[in-house]
């Protein structure tokens, strides 16, 4: 891996909020992480890649994600209101809405409803499978793959012919 050398964009990624690494590595470490750390500390470095080809081999998607707060709140609904426009003004999403209404197809002034702070969040949704092939893949995207997968083989081959004592 070459997180942190130039041109590779693996550290921006890691360091960034917005592209994985805020679910995939544990805020403990990502404490720890920055283009200092990464680019002089071994272990830093290490540590930063492999959060990057967790970051590549997650599959994302948006889901309504409940709060914190699981109290379960009452609202009545007011001309014009539709399940949409509640749950905006209220802090939750269609979808804890209508799991807490399952019978609310049609709205009535004077109805009464229940809903649950909540909000859509990117999370991860499931793993691809990885092997050396798709982690070269991953983590280089349009570089030499098959060059970079040669060099992963050789450094698992290492890893797993020795004994814990060797490897540390």
């Amino acid at each position: 891996m070459q997180i942190g050398n130039l041109g590779d964009p693996a550290m921006a990624a890691v360091l960034a909020n917005d592209q994985g690494a805020e679910l995939v590595i544990p805020p403990s470490l990502r404490v720890h992480l920055s283009a200092v750390s990464i680019t002089s500390d071994p272990a830093a470095n290490i540590r930063a890649g492999i959060g990057y080809l967790l970051m590549r081999t997650a599959e994302y998607a948006y889901r309504s994600v409940p709060d914190s707060d699981s109290r379960v709140y009452e609202i009545t609904v007011g001309p014009f209101d539709t399940i949409d426009r509640i749950a905006k003004t209220q802090g939750s999403t269609p979808e804890v809405m209508k799991r807490l209404n399952p019978t609310a197809h049609t709205l009535r002034p004077g109805q009464v409803l229940k809903y649950q702070k909540a909000s859509i969040r990117k999370v991860v949704s499931g793993w691809r499978s990885i092997s050396v092939a798709s982690a070269a893949a991953r983590y280089n995207a349009s570089r030499n793959a098959v060059q970079y997968a040669s060099k992963l083989r050789h450094a698992m081959g290492v890893m797993t012919t020795r004994t814990d004592t060797a490897c540390r």
